[in-house]
């Protein structure tokens, strides 16, 4: 029997790799741009909708630059469509 299967989205939630570096922080709205649009691309689904989780708030001082940063990109990723 052949199966068959619909991509209706994408739910993606950072981790906290890129929190911890500056150049890293700085990047993260351009590569994530970059794995959706070639996501959509591959996958064959170029509207294919993306949910993206913003982290949550960091105690810790020597990531708190960076974190915000980080939550600044997630939050101007809604505007983004190819």
């Amino acid at each position: 029997e052949k199966y068959t299967y619909e991509l209706s989205g994408l739910v993606w939630f950072q981790g906290w790799n890129d929190v911890i570096d500056h150049h890293k922080a700085d990047e993260y709205h351009t590569n994530l741009m970059y794995l959706i649009r070639d996501l959509r691309r591959d996958l064959r689904v170029p509207r294919l909708p993306v949910v993206i989780g913003e982290p949550g708030h960091i105690v810790h001082d020597r990531f708190h630059e960076h974190h915000e940063e980080m939550r600044h990109a997630v939050r101007n990723m809604t505007i983004y469509e190819p």
